[in-house]
């Protein structure tokens, strides 16, 4: 594992791995701008920037698996924020190596803990067009995502999906 700030970060070739991007879409349309909102959110990015970033590194660029936090803070950054001096921690893989869970279960990961204030509804039609069958029966040993099998991924009753679905989104400060 390798250790660089952010703001060496943004000095590089930084892009998002080609079948990820999908996902980034989702995360950076569909979650960041209500999970920004929350009080908790420095709290997540602090526990972001803890974990290690998954890169695919070539001659010239180096493609992030997972980390969309970061990758949205290196565009948005300046020099003279506090968090462009913060270290991450990324370890490299080769492109045979690539498996979807690496984003698919950060972003999982992230809808879970801010479930409450998301449209998971919108988020499940998005996840659910953006994976080929192949990423589906990588992730899921199925050709398709059901309703039921995306509420189980987050740990949520079917129910509560369609309640939510009736109601609307909740308070973000969950």
């Amino acid at each position: 594992m390798e250790s660089i700030t952010i703001a060496q970060l943004q000095k590089k070739s930084v892009g998002i791995f080609n079948d990820v991007i999908g996902l980034f879409n989702i995360y950076i349309q569909l979650i960041r701008p209500r999970i920004s909102l929350s009080e908790n959110f420095p709290i997540y990015q602090r526990l972001v920037l803890a974990k290690p970033t998954v890169v695919i590194k070539t001659d010239e660029k180096i493609q992030l698996i997972n980390s969309f936090e970061i990758f949205y803070l290196l565009g948005e950054l300046n020099s003279n924020n506090k968090l462009s001096k913060e270290k991450i921690l990324w370890g490299q893989i080769i492109e045979a190596d690539f498996c979807i869970r690496y984003a698919f279960y950060e972003l999982i990961d992230i809808i879970v803990r801010y479930s409450k204030s998301l449209n998971i509804e919108l988020i499940y039609k998005h996840i659910n067009a953006f994976l080929t069958q192949e990423m589906k029966q990588q992730l899921f040993n199925k050709k398709s995502l059901s309703i039921a099998t995306f509420c189980e991924e987050l740990n949520i009753h079917e129910q509560t999906y369609y309640k939510r679905r009736e109601k609307g989104l909740t308070d973000v400060n969950c």
